[in-house]
């Protein structure tokens, strides 16, 4: 190890958005731990969107691990080029993975389940010793409402590791889509890692959605206040102040506000594509059922 020691506090989500980085540059005598840190450290520029950084500083004579980082770069930050990207990671899976590549499966699964190919993701994970790989399973089992397979894997989670925070956040997941007594364990957990000050928007989003589900809508806009003024982009915080402004019977001007924030900032985000397709719906079933006009 050199003399520039380093330290280094990564969080995830478990799904490629971080949650807190604080990383200082370590250089290693050994080529695994160099890998490692670059890992996160790419990772962390591209939850910052900084997709170009990404994709020049990722060489091709860069680790295999790092690869497709590059492709990651390039699906986040060029919506229009996202078929091609696909069709490459298709092919990809067509040959033999290296179970030791972590970073295959990682970002392998991760675009899948952007594209809501959640059988794709979990062939990819399925196998994977892996804690975040657990995570990510437990997250698409959560997507396709199958609790009962999410509880299974948070139960390997707590194997592998009871404490990382990674397993307590999984946890706080699933029982906020179990919801009913759940809630308030997913509260504690939320509620810990904001008082050791992890406060960021993915964080205080939980948070709010717990507040929301047990009908506390002025600590649930507290939440979002906060989470708005840690990043007055997210997309997670525009989209739960929708909610809410609903929810507390406030004008309907104001809940469209924060769509159109959204879909500003965040004009590919899944719940605008759901949102246009319904109301495309809505107008054509308004054309079926309308009177016909009378000459």
């Amino acid at each position: 190890m050199s003399s520039r020691k380093t330290r280094v506090y990564y969080l995830t989500d478990g799904a490629m958005n971080v949650i807190k980085a604080d990383i200082v540059f370590t250089k290693s005598s050994e080529p695994a731990v160099n890998i490692e840190r670059d890992w996160y450290l790419y990772r962390s520029y591209l939850a910052q969107r900084k997709y170009g950084l990404v994709n020049d500083e990722v060489k091709s004579s860069s680790s295999a691990i790092l690869q497709p980082l590059k492709l990651l770069a390039q699906y986040l930050g060029s919506p229009s080029s996202r078929t091609t990207v696909v069709e490459a990671l298709n092919s990809q899976m067509n040959a033999p993975i290296d179970p030791d590549n972590y970073g295959v499966i990682i970002v392998g699964a991760t675009i899948f389940i952007w594209q809501q190919n959640y059988e794709a993701a979990l062939r990819l994970l399925h196998g994977s010793k892996l804690l975040e790989c657990h995570a990510l399973m437990l997250q698409v089992y959560i997507k396709m409402d199958r609790m009962d397979m999410a509880t299974k894997v948070l139960k390997k989670m707590q194997e592998i590791d009871d404490d990382s925070v990674l397993t307590n956040l999984s946890q706080a997941w699933l029982h906020l889509a179990m919801g009913g007594e759940k809630l308030q364990d997913a509260f504690y957990v939320f509620q810990e890692l904001v008082d050791k000050e992890v406060i960021t928007p993915l964080i205080l989003n939980g948070l709010a959605a717990v507040h929301i589900c047990q009908e506390r809508y002025p600590e649930a806009e507290s939440a979002l206040q906060e989470a708005e003024h840690v990043d007055s982009s997210h997309a997670e915080t525009f989209l739960n102040l929708s909610v809410l402004s609903q929810l507390t019977g406030k004008s309907a001007q104001e809940s469209q506000r924060y769509q159109r924030l959204l879909r500003d900032a965040h004009p590919e985000h899944w719940f605008l594509s759901d949102l246009d397709a319904k109301e495309r719906e809505f107008d054509r079933l308004s054309r079926m059922f309308s009177p016909s006009d009378q000459s």
